[in-house]
Parts: C-alpha cells; structure tokens; sequence
C-alpha cells in the first residue's frame, strides 16, 4: 500500500492471525489475515537485522507494499533447515514479513494471508 504504513492492530485468535494495516497520509486500511499460523515475531525493525538483506517477493507482484514473502534468509531458516521442516509441517511454510514504518511482523503460516483494503470510514 506504500511507504508510510503503521501496524495499527494485531489480533490472534488460535492459529489465526489478523493485522491491520494504516497507511497515511492516504489514510487507507488494509487487513492482512492469516490461518494456520504456527509463529509470530513483532519487532521493531531496526531489531529484525536478517531481513536487512533478505531475499523477498512483494505482494501482490509489481505493486509498492509492505507485505513481502521471504524466500531466503529469515527466521524460518534460522529454526529448521528444509529437511527437518518437512518433517515437523505438512506441506509448505511460508515466511512473511509485515513491514511498517516503526514496528514489523513477521508469520510462519501454512498458507498465504489473504490481503483486502478495508473501506474508508467518514
């Protein structure tokens, strides 16, 4: 949604994790919903140094966002290697980091979140 973006809320309710994201000075909402959410960081970002340099894909592709997939370089790598996390998960893990202009999530999921832009209140 753009450079400007604050985590306004994060609400977990068993694996289920939803954020909201602000983005000024547009002032648009953006809600980023996960399921099967197996782990989740908040940091600010100047404590999340391994993403500094992380291999990422932006979401939704060609767009200016502040959802990122992480391919390489992250947390997931820094607790299981490929071989053991297909030991402990059915299927893939996948890595996402939620940047915003003061704090970051990052979500070890089994599936992509789904993202909507949330409509203006007046």
């Amino acid at each position: 949604p753009g450079e400007n973006a604050l985590l306004e809320s994060l609400f977990m309710l068993r694996s289920e994790l939803t954020i909201l994201l602000k983005v000024y000075p547009v002032g648009s909402t953006w809600r980023i919903h996960f399921g099967s959410v197996i782990g989740v960081k908040f940091l600010d970002e100047r404590d999340m140094p391994e993403y500094w340099h992380a291999n990422v894909e932006v979401m939704p592709p060609g767009n200016r966002c502040a959802v990122s997939r992480i391919l390489q370089g992250g947390w997931s790598e820094q607790l299981w290697n490929e071989s053991s996390r297909g030991e402990l998960f059915y299927g893939e893990v996948f890595e996402i980091l939620v940047g915003g202009a003061d704090y970051c999530a990052v979500v070890l999921a089994q599936a992509m979140p789904e993202i909507s832009e949330l409509p203006s209140s007046i």
